[in-house]
């Protein structure tokens, strides 16, 4: 597998999931050896089903042929939550740039893998042996990882070769989050006493599992991880685990792509074969059986030489590795291959020394950038704007030991924009000095400077992309998160806020055009044929129009009313409930017939519907309208003379059938004509027996029928019509 060779200093990506120390120190230790110069381009996992990652992601899509010349990736990680498929297509976008994969097999791409069966075999074997234990459960990883099905597949196969039993319900879902440790053993339930230990895929969900049992389960359970991460060695008990040798890949996948570039075959996969780390978490107590990882031994080996030479100076954590390593003195005689023992004992003298002034300088250090970090996040926490927010990044950001900084942004900040053309450059600092480059475009990424680290982080929210930064790479993740969540807070305020202060110009203009509108609506209101009230939730009148006022009797002046005052007492209960009904928001599609009284006391029967009246989002009153639907009666259903020719009525039962017909009651028709009630009921019992009905319904439905078989339906129908239309 060749590429062309590059004779100007390389820049290498590296497509990584989140920062870890361990990782970053060894690639840029590597690459400094090599002279290569690292991209990082920090997201987080594909597919992730975590909402708010899933922006982050775009980060992956920026790195080029333009301006890198190799791509490390670790796609173990990335491809957590989607099959091999899936991600061999999505690295189809890099296809034409020379790449090395880590953790995960992939085509016609140099792969740096970890044996892992032999570490789940390892750590079966030793508490079959050591412990003889048989009853094992499993926290598997997501069912798309290659790392997760190799180790769950290499389980079985132990389970199987020893002949145990193999129990599906103690195959146990996960997904490598320390949270899917403690869901499963929850799953599990108390069926977890019966398993003597539990076997996890990786060290996060182990940890979770550690803790669930140490606050929930008084019985002893024994727990192994994998990958021997950092924390792993603080847990308590301290976490069995098998080291993947994570030095040892990184420095290989930078030896590799290096190879790679310049036009030398390289092996399509390389293993690299991890280490059993027994601590206690396992059954075994702090002794003999804790073996320290092969980084450790190496570690320790090349600062006693380094010592042995007078030029030790930089003890890191050499002090913490022997510690959590459990190298023991008698351990040190063998790995440093001396009998000098007063040689050693000054050594780790010097180490102990040396380690607690370094500590008291790096937690100096960490005070100082965390104080410069707040000082920044304080300014630019209140921005309102992008300028603003770039005065106070010039000012600050070289306090945190940032020398290089370039803040891009997108257009537009929904995540449908993401087109690498949508976006600019919005400052870019260099050496700490602010610069303008002419071009503002992605293509600014091929002039970073050489000799220099680079790392890009993600700027985004929940949902949305704002863009992205680049900075000069420092060995501090905290602030790599913090500056980065900072940002991308303060950029969404930014736009929040001007699309505040656009919506309130936009409201205002509005409001102006609705008041203009609302001018005319009242206007046009006033003169529909149709009588108009809007009435509030006291059922006070807020307007009326001109029918409304005649219909009732109101003059221009006196418009302050209460709308139930005119209604007839009889039928407030009822237009009350009616009321109700619609502000808990009921659909009141049907004609209501309610009986108004003027202020002269003459009552109208007035047909109406209603519309709620909406503020704020809430009901606030109803808008009715209608009409005296009287007149109509009279005249769509009024008789002819022949009709009371035909069945014999006298005149005084002729007026009284005209008055009853327009829906006037028995004592509105005695004050008409000036009889009594009584006669008025003599009078229209006769009308009934006459006409052969019973009751007031059957009245109306003769005289309906009649006109229907004298004139037809249609004409019937077109007699109201046409009276509606007319009112």
């Amino acid at each position: 597998m060749r590429w062309k060779n590059f004779n100007k200093r390389k820049k290498i990506g590296v497509l990584i999931h989140q920062y870890q120390k361990e990782i970053w120190e060894s690639l840029v230790a590597k690459a400094n050896q090599v002279d290569l110069d690292l991209l990082f381009f920090v997201g987080r996992s594909l597919n992730s089903p975590y909402e708010t990652e899933i922006p982050q992601n775009f980060i992956y899509e920026i790195p080029d042929k333009s301006f890198i010349d190799g791509l490390i990736i670790f796609s173990g990680t990335l491809a957590n939550f989607m099959s091999k498929n899936e991600f061999e297509n999505f690295l189809m976008k890099f296809k034409d740039i020379p790449s090395v994969s880590l953790f995960l097999e992939i085509k016609e791409v140099p792969s740096i893998l970890i044996d892992n069966k032999r570490g789940i075999k390892g750590v079966l074997q030793h508490l079959y042996e050591k412990h003889k234990l048989r009853k094992f459960a499993f926290i598997k990883g997501p069912d798309e990882n290659i790392d997760a099905i190799e180790r769950y597949d290499a389980f079985i196969e132990f389970l199987k070769e020893k002949k145990l039993d193999i129990n599906s319900e103690f195959i146990l879902n996960g997904d490598f989050r320390f949270e899917a440790g403690i869901e499963a053993l929850k799953n599990l339930g108390e069926r977890i006493k019966e398993v003597d230990a539990i076997v996890c895929a990786n060290d996060n969900m182990a940890i979770g599992a550690l803790n669930y049992i140490k606050e929930n389960i008084k019985q002893q359970i024994f727990i192994t991880g994998f990958d021997n991460i950092v924390s792993s060695e603080g847990t308590i008990p301290p976490l069995t685990t098998v080291d993947i040798n994570l030095k040892m890949m990184c420095e290989k996948s930078i030896e590799v792509i290096n190879e790679l570039i310049d036009g030398r075959d390289v092996p399509e996969k390389i293993y690299i074969e991890p280490t059993l780390i027994i601590r206690e978490s396992c059954g075994c107590k702090n002794s003999e059986n804790q073996h320290p990882s092969i980084m450790a031994i190496e570690k320790v080996k090349d600062a006693f030489s380094l010592y042995v030479k007078n030029s030790l100076e930089d003890t890191g954590e050499l002090l913490n590795l022997i510690i959590d390593h459990g190298i023991k003195f008698k351990n040190l005689i063998s790995i440093l291959d001396t009998k000098d023992i007063e040689k050693i004992i000054d050594f780790l003298e010097y180490v102990t020394t040396r380690t607690k002034q370094s500590e008291k300088n790096r937690l100096n250090n960490f005070y100082n950038e965390i104080l410069m970090l707040r000082i920044l996040t304080r300014d630019i926490s209140c921005d309102i704007s992008i300028e603003e927010l770039k005065t106070h990044l010039i000012e600050k950001v070289g306090l945190l030991g940032i020398k290089d900084f370039y803040l891009f942004l997108f257009e537009r900040i929904f995540i449908d924009s993401l087109y690498k053309n949508n976006i600019k450059l919005e400052l870019a600092l260099e050496n700490s000095r602010k610069v303008n480059p002419e071009d503002r475009s992605i293509k600014i990424l091929s002039s970073l400077r050489e000799g220099e680290n680079f790392i890009f982080l993600p700027l985004s929210g929940k949902t949305d992309v704002y863009g992205f930064i680049v900075i000069n790479y420092l060995a501090n993740d905290l602030l790599y998160e913090i500056l980065r969540e900072q940002l991308s807070s303060t950029i969404k305020y930014v736009y929040v806020f001007q699309e505040k202060t656009e919506t309130e110009k936009q409201l205002e203009k509005a409001l102006n055009n609705l008041n203009n509108l609302n001018k005319k609506y009242f206007s046009m209101l006033e003169y529909l044929p149709s009588a108009i009230f809007e009435i509030n939730d006291d059922f006070s009148v807020e307007f009326l129009n001109k029918n409304a006022k005649e219909l009732i009797m109101v003059d221009e002046e006196n418009t302050k009313i209460n709308f139930l005052d005119f209604v007839f007492p009889d039928d407030r209960n009822r237009f009350y409930e009616l009321y109700k009904k619609m502000k808990n928001g009921k659909e009141l599609s049907e004609l209501q017939e309610l009986r108004l009284t003027k202020r002269s006391g003459a009552i109208i029967h007035f047909l109406f519907n209603t519309v709620p009246l909406i503020k704020e989002k809430e009901i606030s009153g109803m808008r009715i309208s209608g009409f005296d639907i009287r007149p109509i009666l009279s005249k769509s259903l009024s008789v002819d003379e022949e009709f009371f020719k035909e069945f014999s009525l006298s005149p005084r039962e002729k007026e009284v059938l005209k008055l009853w017909i327009q829906g006037y009651q028995i004592k509105e028709i005695a004050s008409t004509l000036f009889i009594a009630e009584s006669t008025v009921k003599i009078h229209i019992g006769s009308i009934y027996s006459k006409l052969d009905v019973k009751n007031k319904a059957e009245f109306f439905e003769f005289i309906k029928n009649y006109q229907i078989k004298k004139f037809g339906y249609e004409s019937f129908l077109f007699s109201i019509l046409s009276q509606l239309i007319k009112n």
